[in-house]
């Protein structure tokens, strides 16, 4: 419920700041051909409906295009066909999800609070034990093997580094961003749909105001 309230307000937020930047740009447009022959009045309306058409379009975006969420849950591609899942608002109840058996139990124990991708390991920390909110005094760490869906618990950092042969730099979950090449690849294509046709309407806007 919470979610939906604040998607509604942050949709409403989106179009009143699109309805401002429409007056800007109309007023903008009407001050630049208002001494021309032009059809100024359609000049002036397509300027004003670029910034409420490129909302609406963003919108649509966020909602339909793969990687990307309404609500701002956390999907991030982990090698082997894992993916790092979590809600917006509470990310340190993240968890490792197979795409290929998503109800399926990892072994992994706890939720997961920080992580760390070396190859096709995931090194990382607990936050807190399923089901509740407070944190073990010290939370141990672990190593998931997504080759096999094995895995190793650890109590200190220090045995996470030996156990993989080398330093440790984890990453809380909330700012973590996968290093797989498709998942750039489709980060790539989403920003050409998601900003290519809004700037290509503005430029063709500004072409005939200053033509």
């Amino acid at each position: 419920m919470f979610e939906l309230i604040g998607l509604l307000f942050a949709t409403g937020m989106l179009f009143v700041l699109a309805a401002v930047l429409s007056s800007v740009l109309a007023g903008l447009t009407w001050l630049s051909v208002r001494h021309r022959q032009a059809p100024r009045k359609r000049l002036v309306l397509a300027a004003a409906l670029i910034p409420i058409l490129s909302a609406a379009y963003l919108w649509l975006c966020v909602a339909l295009l793969p990687g990307k969420s309404l609500f701002g849950d956390i999907s991030q591609p982990l090698p082997n066909g894992y993916s790092l899942e979590a809600l917006s608002k509470m990310p340190d109840f993240a968890s490792l999800s197979n795409a290929k058996s998503p109800d399926s139990y990892n072994g992994l124990t706890e939720c997961i609070g920080k992580l760390a991708v070396y190859g096709p390991l995931v090194a990382g920390q607990y936050s807190h034990p399923f089901g509740t909110f407070d944190p073990k005094p010290n939370e141990s760490f672990f190593v998931f093997d997504t080759r096999n869906g094995q895995h190793v618990e650890l109590t200190t950092i220090a045995d996470l580094e030996k156990s993989l042969g080398h330093s440790v730099q984890l990453t809380e979950v909330q700012f973590f961003r996968s290093q797989e090449p498709a998942y750039h690849t489709q980060q790539k294509i989403n920003r050409t749909i998601e900003f290519g046709p809004p700037n290509t309407c503005a430029r063709n806007i500004d072409s005939f105001r200053f033509a």
